[in-house]
């Protein structure tokens, strides 16, 4: 065991108990009484009454006081922890390894293992933890090992907070092809954005596939070229990939040359607003999805008014019949706050639409249902009059 000591309690004195019950993965600091658990420490939570609820690990640093680990009458132990993640990778047998080797294999809260991420990279692990709490509760496991072990990952890299550090294993190079839907993609796992692949959008990404034949479309912030890449697969007759970064843009057009589409693609690196004001050029289909705008709830109101800019200048560009698809990752705007800037970029740059499709991220990204925050992901697709 690794807490060899008393396991220290924490209280709550606020009546939360039904929400944790029913799922809810997160106690908020002002919502518990003082402890004198250590900050990453396993902890006993109860109730107002003194009755127990679970276990979680607890922050003295932080909005985010405690979250909770299992609610189970007695506490956590190695095995219980190592088969959640063994079940956090049976959810993800529907996905094919010989169509899709890249995918996220833990989710965090969604699979029950709070504040840990792994992407698999076909035989490399990458892992976050989602800050410096979180991690100091799993290192006091040999949580390396346990993931190397449960993906058959001979390789385990560790990219929490911008820090890239190869835990397990050897990496020949940085630059590793995966297969998503039997399409090729190069990612980056030590210079990429996150743990180097946005694996969230990949429903969205073969769903619009099947639009595409044919047709002319922009991508904006396109980053390595994930949409461009399914737009190519659909038939597209040409593509242009738009982001600020280029050496992810060099990613994507090596991306398409793996494939071997019919269509012709092309990379424009230059800040997307900046484009759309430059160029009045249409397009059948714009795809607009930029990184989060709201990092915190005090950029919301900020982030809001960005995305109806640039969602409008975006409708501006798209052909009578044309496709516009919008989306978003910040967890601090909800789906709610996205369908009344949807709404306001369309009468903004006076245009009407239908909405064909809107969606969030994939099943391989799963939220526990009592904490629908944690739904980031909003997908809006619309067919333009």
């Amino acid at each position: 065991m690794v807490f060899t000591l008393k396991i220290k309690t924490v209280q709550l004195h606020k009546n939360l108990r039904r929400d944790l019950l029913r799922g809810h993965p997160w106690v908020y600091s002002q919502a518990l009484k003082p402890s004198a658990a250590q900050t990453g420490e396993l902890v006993e939570v109860l109730d107002q009454k003194g009755k127990l609820i679970g276990w979680g690990y607890y922050s003295s640093e932080g909005p985010i006081g405690l979250r909770m680990v299992s609610l189970g009458k007695r506490p956590p132990k190695e095995s219980d922890l190592q088969q959640k993640i063994q079940e956090s990778l049976q959810r993800r047998s529907f996905l094919n390894p010989k169509v899709t080797n890249g995918y996220r294999a833990i989710q965090g809260e969604g699979d029950g293992l709070p504040g840990l991420i792994c992407d698999l990279y076909d035989s490399i692990a990458v892992i976050q933890f989602d800050g410096e709490v979180p991690e100091r509760f799993w290192r006091q496991y040999p949580i390396i090992d346990w993931i190397s072990s449960a993906t058959n990952c001979p390789v385990v890299v560790n990219k929490t907070r911008g820090n890239f550090k190869i835990e397990k294993g050897n990496l020949s190079s940085s630059v590793v092809e995966i297969l998503e839907n039997n399409l090729r993609f190069l990612v980056d796992v030590e210079k990429g954005q996150k743990t180097g692949f946005f694996f969230d959008q990949r429903d969205n990404r073969n769903y619009l596939k099947d639009f595409c034949s044919g047709l002319e479309v922009m991508n904006l912030f396109s980053y390595t070229g994930g949409f461009s890449l399914y737009a190519g697969a659909g038939g597209a007759k040409r593509v242009l990939s738009v982001d600020l970064a280029k050496p992810a843009l060099d990613l994507a057009q090596k991306s398409w040359d793996l494939n071997s589409f019919e269509g012709h693609h092309e990379c424009l690196a230059i800040d997307v607003f900046e484009e759309l004001s430059r160029s009045q050029e249409l397009w059948d289909m714009v795809i607009v999805d930029p990184p989060s705008m709201a990092h915190s709830e005090k950029q919301r109101s900020g982030a809001l008014s960005k995305y109806v800019e640039v969602f409008s200048m975006a409708a501006k560009r798209v052909k009578p019949g044309g496709h516009l698809v919008m989306s978003s990752c910040s967890s601090h705007v909800s789906f709610e706050d996205f369908h009344g800037i949807v709404t306001e970029s369309l009468s903004k740059a006076s245009r009407r639409g239908n909405v064909l499709r809107v969606s969030g991220q994939g099943a391989d990204h799963p939220f526990p249902q009592a904490c629908p925050e944690m739904r980031y992901l909003k997908f809006y697709h619309v067919r333009m009059s």
